[in-house]
């Protein structure tokens, strides 16, 4: 049903304000709409995507210093566990513990040439 907004609100389609005054689209129950939801501008679209660029960014650097904690623990359990070698199931845990901090080390080399830092 098409009403006239009685209150400012955003529209949950396309984010944007809605101002009291405007024609939506509502019904019982659910969020106001715009009837047809705005196109955004070129510089709003610029806006977004550098946003969400940076956002993505962000987490990419987040988890690059959490693989590096991951590296580097497993590093220090491989290398302890090299001193107390005394079975074959010792010598695999230190192994593989290697191992994935090598995968890990691969990892954040692609992240910060990705990040380019």
């Amino acid at each position: 049903m098409t009403i006239i907004a009685c209150f400012e609100s955003t529209c949950p389609t396309c984010n944007r304000r809605i101002l009291a005054g405007t024609e939506v689209s509502w019904t019982k129950g659910q969020k106001a709409t715009h009837v047809v939801c705005p196109q955004a501008t070129v510089e709003e679209q610029d806006d977004s995507l550098e946003a969400r660029l940076s956002q993505y960014l962000e987490t990419c650097y987040e988890t690059k210093l959490a693989l590096h904690d991951q590296a580097s623990y497993c590093e220090r359990r491989a290398d302890n566990s090299r001193d107390y070698i005394t079975s074959r199931e010792e010598y695999r845990k230190s192994h593989f513990a290697a191992a994935q901090a090598c995968a890990y080390r691969d990892v954040i080399s692609q992240l910060e040439r990705l990040l380019g830092r």
